[in-house]
């Protein structure tokens, strides 16, 4: 089970701790998270935050062979559960590589839960989205398992050849169709799996 999931917007005691997103280098997004963490793990905000960097595995074909890599979901982007956004960003605002919280109108902008649910269901204790393993029939695709049994949401391309499935997630108020890995398996019979609704049956690939 993710570390993330018992805590999507609490921590211990009912204290409610929204999601925010943190505008960084891109390239930089794991150094910002060092930087940060290593400023208040001794402080009293010690209690107050977490931070992650949702990736995703994927599987690319090198040299005729599928090889596992692991890219960054959001790149430029850093999110950061908290209660206390405007402190911590007035601690971290002298960062090299950390440009600022989004923010509007003087308020640091907090992500909606259907949009950061999705994330936090699906990474695993490390932040990183993993391989599913699931098949395509008519317009309907079974999640046999992994992460995308934790989905809420479509299914807008399969590529088989790539092993790839193009999902919808929404980040920051805007849609964005990310590419994320599986396993195709053959169908046999009486299988269990999750459904999730697959559109533009002309993608498939």
């Amino acid at each position: 089970m993710s570390k993330w999931r018992s805590y999507v917007f609490f921590r211990k005691g009912g204290i409610y701790m929204g999601w925010h997103a943190i505008f960084v280098e891109t390239g930089k997004e794991d150094i910002v998270c060092t930087m940060i963490n290593s400023m208040l793990k001794h402080s009293r905000y010690e209690n107050d935050y977490e931070l992650l960097v949702p990736k995703r595995k994927m599987q690319e074909r090198h040299q005729g062979q599928f090889v596992e890599v692991i890219i960054k979901m959001f790149p430029g982007y850093v999110l950061i559960r908290t209660d206390n956004a405007w402190e911590i960003y007035n601690k971290t605002r002298s960062f090299e590589r950390l440009y600022r919280f989004l923010n509007h109108n003087g308020k640091i902008d907090e992500i909606c839960l259907d949009e950061i649910s999705n994330i936090i269901y699906m990474v695993d204790k490390e932040g990183v989205i993993g391989i599913s393993d699931l098949f395509v029939e008519n317009d309907m695709v079974k999640v046999i398992d992994g992460p995308l049994c934790n989905y809420t949401g479509w299914i807008k391309k399969v590529d088989k050849h790539k092993r790839r499935v193009k999902v919808l997630f929404k980040f920051s108020g805007q849609d964005h169709l990310i590419d994320l890995s599986v396993n195709f398996i053959e169908k046999y019979k009486d299988i269990q799996g999750r459904e999730l609704s697959f559109f533009y049956n002309q993608y498939l690939e």
